[in-house]
């Protein structure tokens, strides 16, 4: 008998589209692009473009924004789990490793 280790697998901004401001600041965007971003942190799109822009600014001066969720029901989770060949379910014993997800 074997102890499956669990594989943590991590969103980044490039996981997801629309999660990255890139080089732009938050004015610059049109008010889709900042209600993604704001998806992208699991937050209230709510809101006029200011409202939104001081949102993200406060997420931003918190370090909050690195803490990412996948707004679109985990489908970008699913290609990078399937990317690195990590599959929920499976355990280290000769088969793929179990999956503990961790989404900044």
């Amino acid at each position: 008998m074997c102890d499956a280790v669990p594989v943590e697998v991590e969103l980044t901004e490039d996981d997801i589209p629309g999660a990255s401001l890139g080089i732009r600041k938050p004015h610059e965007l049109k008010v889709p692009e900042l209600k993604r971003w704001i998806a992208c942190r699991g937050a209230s799109r709510s809101g006029n473009k200011a409202a939104l822009i001081e949102r993200i600014n406060d997420y931003i001066r918190s370090g909050s924004a690195k803490r990412l969720v996948d707004p679109d029901r985990e489908i970008h989770l699913q290609l990078k789990k399937r990317h690195l060949g990590v599959f929920p379910g499976a355990s280290t014993c000769g088969q793929p490793p179990k999956v503990a997800v961790v989404l900044q």
